[in-house]
């Protein structure tokens, strides 16, 4: 079993994914949910998950905040970026933070399931188009104040 949370500021988002994860039960326990990013580090050190599906923009806490938080007190955790953002920084940032994977919240539920279990797995789930981003960021140099 991959046990797993869910930390996303939106309830339909977690409710749909709290059902998804529900229905493949024989693959899945579904450990949680958490509404935003304040107090999610607590969360997942008391739910203790295999691996934690994140959203990146929170209104109350960024998920890239988050992520370094999870990694600084559990640098085995891992993390899936879960979010609507294509952006090549917020790309680049998750990946050098240490997340296993990014996945795109328009993609079908079982692209969603692929990624989770390959990263339970030990393995990393980025696709091509967000490779792609990556590299490209990681070519533009960082400008200093």
């Amino acid at each position: 079993m991959i046990k797993v949370v869910v930390i996303d500021d939106h309830a339909v988002v977690r409710m749909g994914l709290k059902y998804v994860l529900g229905v493949r039960k024989q693959d899945f326990a579904f450990a949680g949910e958490w509404p935003g990013g304040a107090g999610a580090v607590e969360f997942v050190e008391r739910t203790d998950p295999d691996v934690v599906l994140l959203d990146i923009h929170m209104p109350d806490k960024d998920g890239l905040t988050v992520l370094r938080e999870i990694r600084a007190k559990r640098p085995w955790q891992k993390v899936i970026m879960l979010t609507t953002s294509e952006a090549d920084d917020d790309i680049y940032r998750a990946i050098k933070l240490g997340a296993k994977g990014y996945v795109v919240k328009d993609r079908d539920s079982d692209s969603i399931l692929r990624a989770i279990r390959q990263v339970a797995a030990g393995g990393k789930c980025f696709p091509d188009e967000v490779m792609k981003l990556f590299h490209e960021r990681a070519m533009t140099p960082d400008l200093t104040a």
